[in-house]
């Protein structure tokens, strides 16, 4: 008789990122926010294909504008029509803060460069 040797994991790190997009996910598609809940989901497709994009970018919109380090860049991450679509909407609402400051910071001094 074989034996059964069940391990439960009881702690894990989930990045900021992918805490974001669970959340989003669970709040999108009405699924606990957690990672059990969520991670098929996020593995499978990705956050924009279980979002609507008004969710998605009500949810990128309510980071930025709540943010005073980001508010500043909302017209970047928002006024343009990014050829990413809904990669760039996925991405302003979930990317690290550090990563959306410096790329908004790029794209204005880039502004800047060409006035």
């Amino acid at each position: 008789m074989k034996s059964v040797v069940k391990s439960r994991v009881t702690s894990i790190r989930i990045s900021e990122q992918a805490k974001r997009q669970i959340a989003l996910i669970a709040r999108a598609t009405g699924r606990k926010p957690t990672l059990s809940g969520v991670l098929p989901l996020l593995l499978a497709e990705g956050v924009s294909s279980h979002c609507s994009r008004e969710a998605l970018e009500a949810a990128a919109r309510k980071r930025i504008e709540g943010d005073p380090d980001l508010r500043p860049y909302i017209d970047i991450f928002f006024e343009f029509d990014w050829p990413e679509g809904m990669e760039h909407i996925e991405w302003v609402a979930t990317a690290p803060k550090k990563d959306l400051v410096a790329w908004a910071q790029g794209v204005r001094a880039q502004e800047v460069s060409i006035s």
